[in-house]
């Protein structure tokens, strides 16, 4: 019986994440560069994360729980509405990985699996954040 509760539970939670992200990942607006740290710090002004109360809703999720789902959506491919700049709407799979650094206050480039990546963007003076092989138009 607390088995069939606790599933129940876990199922609820997955569908009310999955709803507050469908939500984000269809709400218009821009993340000004707002989802990368900057000295320890996200946001940038208009940045849609900070300005918005769907996504300030879908960040008061249990982190384990909403961490467990957006792992789940880096796989997709599918373009959100949300604009990335300079020119592009981000994937869902990309906007996943921008809520987890929010989520962590980390970027990703700089967890170490990832050193050799940042340690290239620095040396060609580039912030490691390139878009090049997006074929959004």
């Amino acid at each position: 019986m607390e088995t069939t509760k606790h599933m129940n539970t876990v199922e609820n939670t997955t569908s009310n994440i999955d709803s507050l992200w469908n939500v984000v990942v269809n709400k218009d607006g821009c993340l000004t560069g707002g989802q990368y740290s900057k000295n320890g710090k996200f946001g940038n002004e208009g940045c849609v994360m900070d300005n918005s109360k769907e996504w300030k809703a879908l960040f008061e999720v249990q982190k384990y729980n909403l961490s467990y789902y957006l792992l789940s959506r880096l796989d997709k491919t599918d373009t959100t509405i949300v604009h990335t700049c300079p020119f592009f709407m981000a994937s869902e799979g990309e906007l996943a990985v921008y809520t987890l650094q929010r989520l962590y206050n980390k970027n990703w480039y700089d967890f170490d699996e990832f050193s050799d990546y940042l340690a290239r963007s620095n040396k060609k003076q580039e912030i490691p954040v390139s878009n090049r092989d997006n074929l959004q138009i």
